[in-house]
């Protein structure tokens, strides 16, 4: 098998996966672009380029997960694949991804409806103070519903779509096959890290769309290490000159 089939046999492997999240990315930012829409301008900036740099954002985002993901398949002896313990996992994990993105989702919404933004600092600050936030959360939202109600979901999707992630099972390629692509994978998700920033998006005329270019989880990674505040963005300035 060579190089670029053990790719291929990768990306049909993950290709539910794959699918789900920019999915999930592209409609969380369309719904926040709906609900918006009276604080957009008519510019096309505002309505179209959240969408272009928002999928940079997916995709340097996705490259991360890819990299856990394909642990699991690089470390499965070929004999295993395709057989029962592997279309266990293959079906669990998409069902816990799919509730996952669910809740990312959902999160997302509620979190743009009370700041205007994506995940920052203050989801962080949620992260750290996990007990008093909790405590509020589940006196301000219909968490356990909500939960169970997406859970069914995530259980009814990945029964409805188990051929699917089946079709990915096999061919398995060989070790060293399987070990190049997880280090090319690894290397492109680094390489996409290094060189994005959230400046990419500071070109866009209003805060809004900047907001909508980028993508809440790679807000809330950025967040967590760089530990910073966007000034401008959250406080009232003056002039530099005066």
């Amino acid at each position: 098998m060579t190089f670029a089939q053990s790719v291929g046999a990768f990306f049909r492997r993950l290709k539910p996966f794959i699918l789900l999240f920019l999915l999930t990315q592209f409609l969380v930012r369309l719904a926040l672009t709906l609900v918006s829409a009276k604080d957009l301008s008519f510019h096309p900036a505002d309505w179209l380029v959240p969408f272009f740099t928002g999928f940079w954002f997916d995709i340097v985002t996705l490259l991360p997960i890819l990299v856990v993901f394909l642990l699991f398949p690089l470390l499965l002896p070929v004999s295993w694949a395709g057989k029962r313990f592997d279309r266990a996992v293959g079906l669990s994990g998409f069902a816990i991804f799919l509730f996952l993105m669910v809740v990312q989702g959902v999160s997302e919404y509620f979190f743009w409806d009370e700041f205007t933004t994506r995940f920052n600092f203050i989801a962080v600050d949620y992260l750290v103070y996990t007990q008093e936030v909790i405590q509020n959360i589940m006196e301000s939202y219909p968490v356990v519903p909500l939960l169970a109600g997406i859970g069914l979901l995530a259980v009814g999707g990945a029964y409805l779509l188990r051929r699917q992630v089946k079709a990915g099972f096999a061919p398995h390629p060989p070790f060293m096959k399987r070990l190049a692509v997880f280090a090319t994978i690894t290397g492109m998700a680094a390489a996409g890290v290094l060189v994005t920033s959230d400046s990419i998006t500071r070109p866009m005329p209003s805060a809004i769309a900047r907001e909508l270019g980028g993508n809440g989880l790679y807000g809330l990674v950025s967040a967590f290490f760089s530990n910073e505040i966007d000034f401008v963005n959250f406080y009232r300035t003056i002039p530099e000159k005066q």
